[in-house]
């Protein structure tokens, strides 16, 4: 994987062979903008607009890029 760090190409490589979940089905919850956790004392949202994140910085990723602990069997996850 040219121009990524070999530590990221590591990641990455994890996470496909985790059982990866499809962006559309993260999407599926996450693109709810009533989606809420109560975290702590306050309530946060969990929505993510896909189309701003299609623009940012992290466009190119998928969220099991980041998120690797989510594979389909965890759905729905904590």
């Amino acid at each position: 994987m040219r121009g990524v760090p070999a530590w990221g190409a590591a990641l990455l490589s994890l996470a496909a062979a985790a059982g990866a979940v499809a962006q559309e089905v993260c999407y599926e919850c996450h693109g709810d903008p009533e989606l809420r956790k109560r975290r702590g004392g306050e309530i946060v949202s969990l929505f993510v607009d896909a189309a701003a994140f299609g623009q940012s910085v992290h466009g190119t990723l998928e969220c099991n890029d980041c998120h690797m602990d989510v594979d389909q069997d965890d759905l729905p996850h904590p």
